[in-house]
C-alpha cells in the first residue's frame, strides 16, 4: 500500500488554446523544492513543432514523450523537479504559427516519476495503456486531428472518472485537445487511460505516473524484563510504549492506533491487551488471573490493586479514572460518555455501573450486594428505601456525587422518600400533593398556595369507636420552593411545593366527598384562577400533580 501524492497547484496561458500568439506565459504560482511539475503541451499540426518551455523557477526541464507525426496534432509531454521554494514564479514557450497552447500541473508528497507513455491512431477513443504502480497519480493529455467538438467523456479509473483540467481548440476546423487527471489509481497494475467520447478520433495521446509514498511502519518502544514464556506483540500503527517487568506465561499485546502506555508488574497468567484508539494508561499490580482491557477511545486511566477474578473495561469514549482495591468479584464497567471516577473499597458480589452521560463520582464503602446504577442523563438525585442507616444522594446537574457506606441490601430511588407518615387513624387515607411551576422567562416561580376544603361541613370524622378523630377543615398554605425536578428524564429548576391532605372520596370517613380549592399566590405573576379538584384515594402511588389535575366545575 502506498499514499497517493497530492496535486498542490495547476497554471495554464490565459489566452487558451484556440490562439496563434507567437509567446505565452502563465500567471503567477508558487513552489517548494521537491515539487514535481508536469507539462503537457499540443499544437494543431506536425509542422508546428514546440520547444521546451523555461520558466523562472529552479529546476531543469525533461522530455519524456512527444508525437511529432504527419497528419496528427502533435502531443508533448515535459517534467522538471523543482530544486528551490519560491514564489510568484511562471512557464512560458514559444513558437510561430497555428493553433497551440499548454498546461501544467504541480505535485506534492510524491514518490518520483513512474512509467510514461505515448499513441497516435487514426480513429478510435483515445487510449493508452500503463503499467502503474499501487496509489499513483497519472497525468494524461489528448489532442484530437478531426476537431470533433461534440460531447465528451473520460475514462473511469478506480471508480472515478478521470478528471478533466483543460479543454480547447477550434471545433470542426483545426484541432482539439484535452488534459486531465487521475489522482489515485488504486491498486497495482494495467490501466487504461483516455476517454471514451468522441469516440472516433484522430488522436495524439501522452501520459505519465507520479508514484506516491510507501506506507512506512511505525515506531515500537518495549522496556522489559521478562522471565521465561512471555510474549510483546504489537500489530498496528502508529506508536506503544510498554514498561512491564513479568514472570511467566504473560503476554503484552496492542491491537490498534494509536498509544499506549503500560506499566505493569504481573506474576502469572497476566495478559494486557489494548484494542482501541487513541490513549490508554494502565498501571497495576496483580497476582494471578487479572485482565486489564481498554477497548474503545480514547482515554482511560486504571489503577488497580487485584487478587484474584478481576476485570476493569472501560466501553466508550472519553475519560474514566478507575481507582479499586478489591477482593474478589468485583467488576468496574463504564457502558457511556462522557466522563466517569469509580472509587470502592469492595469485599465481595459488588458491581458498579453508570449508563449514561455525563459526570459521575461515585465513592462508597461496601459489603455484600450492592448495585450503583446512574441511567439518566445530567442531574439525578438518588434516595435509598431501606430501613438501615443509608446515605446516597447525588446533586444537582449536571454532576453526580454518590458517598455511601451500605451493610446490607440497599434499594435507591430517584423519587424522594418521603417519610412514613401516621395516619390520622387506621381508617384515614392522605394523598401527597405536588406543584411545579416556571415563570414566562424560564425562572421558578415564587410564592405559596392555599388550599381549602368544600365539605359538607365543616369537619371530617372517623367514628371509628376505638379511634375515634374528628379533623376540622381549616385553610392550609405550603411555601413555595425551589427544587430541581425530573421531567421525563430531563432536570428542571422550578419553584416546587408538596402537602399532605386527606383523601376527598375517603368511604371510611363521615363527611369526605367534597373538593379541594387550590388558590395560586404567585410573587410578580398572576396563576391560575384558583380551581376546585377531587384528591382521588385511587391517585397513582397515592401523589397528585397539580399541574396536570382535572379541574372540578
Amino acid at each position: 500500500m502506498a499514499t497517493a501524492p497530492a496535486r498542490a497547484y495547476a497554471a495554464t496561458p490565459t489566452v487558451g488554446w484556440a490562439s496563434t500568439a507567437n509567446n505565452k506565459t502563465t500567471p503567477v504560482f508558487d513552489v517548494q523544492a521537491g515539487d514535481l511539475i508536469v507539462l503537457v503541451a499540443f499544437s494543431e499540426d506536425a509542422q508546428y513543432t514546440l520547444p521546451a518551455p523555461t520558466w523562472t523557477g529552479a529546476g531543469a526541464w525533461t522530455l519524456r514523450q512527444s508525437v511529432v507525426v504527419s497528419g496528427y496534432c502533435t502531443a508533448y509531454l515535459y517534467t522538471c523537479v523543482v530544486t528551490a521554494t519560491a514564489t510568484g514564479r511562471t512557464i512560458s514557450m514559444s513558437r510561430s504559427g497555428g493553433q497551440w497552447s499548454f498546461y501544467a500541473s504541480g505535485w506534492r508528497n510524491h514518490g518520483g516519476l513512474g512509467v510514461s507513455g505515448k499513441a497516435n491512431v487514426n480513429s478510435g477513443a483515445p487510449a493508452l495503456n500503463l503499467a502503474t504502480a499501487p496509489n499513483s497519480a497519472v497525468i494524461v493529455g489528448n489532442s484530437d486531428w478531426t476537431a470533433n467538438g461534440s460531447a465528451h467523456s473520460w475514462r473511469t479509473v478506480n471508480g472515478t472518472p478521470i478528471a478533466e483540467t483543460s479543454r480547447g481548440g477550434t471545433a470542426g476546423t483545426t484541432y482539439m485537445c484535452y488534459s486531465g487527471y487521475s489522482p489515485d489509481t488504486g491498486p497495482a497494475g494495467t490501466i487504461t487511460f483516455g476517454m471514451l467520447t468522441p469516440s472516433t478520433q484522430k488522436y495524439s495521446i501522452v501520459g505519465v505516473e507520479i508514484l506516491g509514498t510507501a506506507d512506512t511502519a511505525p515506531s515500537f518502544e518495549w522496556d522489559a524484563v521478562f522471565e521465561p514464556d512471555v510474549v510483546l506483540t504489537s500489530t498496528l500503527t502508529p506508536a506503544f510504549a510498554w514498561d512491564a517487568t513479568l514472570d511467566p506465561d504473560a503476554a503484552l499485546s496492542a491491537g490498534v492506533v494509536p498509544a499506549f502506555a503500560w506499566g505493569t508488574t504481573r506474576e502469572v497468567g497476566v495478559g494486557l491487551s489494548g484494542s482501541g484508539t487513541p490513549g490508554f494508561a494502565w498501571d497495576a499490580t496483580a497476582a494471578p488471573d487479572v485482565e486489564l482491557t481498554g477497548s474503545t477511545a480514547p482515554h482511560f486511566a486504571w489503577d488497580s490493586v487485584a487478587d484474584v477474578d478481576v476485570s476493569l473495561s472501560g466501553a466508550q469514549s472519553s475519560d474514566r479514572a478507575w481507582s479499586a482495591t478489591f477482593g474478589v468479584d468485583v467488576e468496574l464497567t463504564g457502558a457511556h460518555e462522557l466522563g466517569f471516577e469509580y472509587q470502592t473499597n469492595l469485599d465481595a458480589g459488588v458491581d458498579l455501573m453508570a449508563d449514561l452521560s455525563p459526570a459521575f463520582a461515585w465513592d462508597a464503602v461496601f459489603t455484600p450486594d450492592v448495585g450503583l446504577t446512574g441511567t439518566i442523563s445530567r442531574g439525578r438525585s438518588w434516595y435509598s428505601i431501606s430501613s438501615v442507616d443509608v446515605d446516597l444522594t447525588g446533586t444537582i446537574a449536571p454532576h453526580f456525587a454518590w458517598d455511601a457506606t451500605f451493610d446490607v441490601d440497599v434499594a435507591l430511588s430517584d423519587q424522594p422518600q418521603e417519610p412514613n407518615m401516621a395516619q390520622p387513624s387506621p381508617d384515614w387515607n392522605l394523598v401527597l400533593l405536588k406543584w411545579a411551576g416556571v415563570r414566562l422567562d424560564g425562572t421558578p416561580c415564587t410564592g405559596q398556595l392555599k388550599f381549602t376544603y368544600n365539605g359538607a361541613g365543616k369537619f371530617m370524622l372517623d367514628d371509628d369507636p376505638e379511634t375515634p378523630l374528628s379533623i376540622y377543615t381549616a385553610e392550609l398554605s405550603v411555601q413555595l420552593v425551589t427544587k430541581m425536578v425530573l421531567f421525563e428524564g430531563v432536570p428542571r429548576e422550578v419553584g416546587y411545593a408538596e402537602i399532605w391532605v386527606p383523601a376527598s372520596n375517603d368511604p371510611d370517613i363521615t363527611g369526605a366527598g367534597g373538593t379541594y380549592t387550590c388558590t395560586e399566590k404567585l410573587d410578580g405573576s398572576v396563576g391560575q384562577a384558583p380551581f376546585q379538584f377531587v384528591a382521588d384515594i385511587d391517585a397513582p402511588d397515592g401523589v397528585i400533580w397539580l399541574n396536570k389535575v382535572e379541574h372540578v366545575a
